[in-house]
């Protein structure tokens, strides 16, 4: 089974987009080809990215019973490991950092 750590961008355009290539590395994940790790930390991004009004007014789709239904989906599909240790600094994006410590 391949493991991966999956940017924001690419759950957001998995739940957007169902003919993308997003969500076909999405649905290797719910055929458990592959195995998805995260921390509360890029739940928590991922949350707050799909929650943000410009967000939701560019993807209508994205309504509160549809993003509770995927952030449930997630849930369910990725394995929750715990917060890394701090190593990578990205001066261009710091938030991107806790996905590369991963």
């Amino acid at each position: 089974m391949i493991e991966a750590v999956f940017d924001t961008n690419i759950f957001l355009q998995a739940a957007t987009s169902v003919d993308g290539p997003s969500h076909r590395c999405w649905k290797f994940a719910e055929e458990q080809f592959v195995r998805i790790f995260v921390t509360e930390a890029i739940f928590a991004e991922l949350e707050d990215v799909l929650t943000r009004p410009k967000v939701r007014r560019q993807f209508p789709q994205l309504t509160d019973q549809n993003v509770a239904n995927m952030l449930t989906t997630f849930r369910t599909f990725c394995e929750l490991a715990p917060e890394p240790e701090a190593v990578f600094q990205l001066s261009r994006d710091h938030d991107d950092a806790k996905f590369i410590d991963m």
